[in-house]
């Protein structure tokens, strides 16, 4: 399932890591904002990692995709 996803977090250490996180599902399409591609079965793990990192701080939006 291809996902938009789209942060802003003020930490540079945070938002660096999440965008190392991000980087391993997809690519970067601008500087806070990636396309991912994330199996269903896998998705609400992705989900609590990303709150993991952020750790609920900043602003961050995912947008799942409908292609078909």
């Amino acid at each position: 399932m291809t996902s938009i996803v789209a942060y802003d977090i003020e930490d540079d250490r945070m938002r660096q890591r999440l965008a190392n996180y991000l980087l391993k599902y997809g690519v970067r399409l601008q500087k806070s904002v990636f396309a991912v591609q994330v199996e269903r079965r896998l998705f609400k793990r992705f989900l609590k990692e990303i709150q993991e990192i952020t750790k609920k701080e900043g602003k961050v939006a995912v947008f799942r995709m409908c292609i078909g």
